[in-house]
């Protein structure tokens, strides 16, 4: 896990300014693309519940260099009004890179939103409430895929 700079306009625009220290990760199957799920196993609203938090390091990177200079920060999954108006990530992202001009290669035929409510729907594709979904056609049938990896 790194957190990164990122100046769009240059041809590599992402500098890394800090970078966990491995963490324990969970051995299983992550029950959702968060960071919760992909470190601790847990569903973030499991990890709001119970109060779940988990203990990090950061180091510092100056260029190539991982520095001796540790942060220690909890992290924790938080539920309030204001996480409710807030945009999910995958919606961000997408917005962001409209606004930006930003455009990807790809073989998607169009982009569009769904709103997953299924429970089954949600556990298959480990994705938000509203993912961005690739629609192409695949063998003269018209294929929708979400996340990374493609979930079908």
């Amino acid at each position: 896990w790194k957190i990164s700079e990122v100046e769009p306009k240059d041809s590599s625009p992402y500098t890394t300014k800090l970078q966990m220290k491995d963490p324990e990760l969970f051995g299983g199957t992550p029950p959702e693309q968060s960071f919760f799920g992909k470190v601790l196993g847990r569903r973030v609203e499991k990890a709001v519940a119970s109060g779940l938090s988990a203990d990090v390091e950061w180091h510092e990177v100056d260029g190539s260099q991982v520095s001796k200079k540790v942060y220690a920060a909890k992290m924790s999954p938080s539920s309030d009004p204001m996480c409710a108006s807030v945009p999910s990530r995958t919606t961000a992202y997408q917005k962001a890179a409209i606004n930006l001009g930003i455009k990807m290669q790809h073989k998607c035929h169009k982009f569009m939103f769904i709103k997953v409510e299924d429970p089954e729907v949600k556990a298959a594709l480990l994705t938000d409430t509203y993912p961005i979904v690739c629609i192409k056609m695949k063998e003269n049938e018209v294929v929708g895929e979400v996340g990374v990896p493609v979930r079908a």
